[in-house]
């Protein structure tokens, strides 16, 4: 695992407004449509913020419970970029 991964700071629904949760919910709502209609766009990005953006799912998905089935989607969609990327699965 990326070592900057590891370092992301614990948080709590209570650190966070509603304001910037409703965003932070919109942007990756976005990410995940555009994976969805293009999903050859993970295959370009660097392996490096591909693992990056795994763990930051990962660590955020808890505080999303109204959103965690399109969490879950992204997450599998760059997990699999991955797996494509490091040639565990073929594309």
């Amino acid at each position: 695992m990326n070592q900057g991964a590891q370092s992301l700071p614990v948080l709590k629904m209570s650190d966070l407004d509603d304001a910037s949760l409703k965003a932070f919910r919109d942007l990756l709502r976005r990410i995940a449509g555009i994976c969805r209609a293009n999903p050859g766009v993970l295959q370009v990005a660097p392996i490096n913020d591909l693992v990056e953006l795994e763990a930051f799912i990962a660590k955020f998905r808890p505080l999303f419970a109204e959103s965690t089935r399109e969490m879950g989607n992204l997450q599998g969609v760059v997990t699999k970029a991955l797996k494509r990327r490091r040639k565990e699965i073929r594309a």
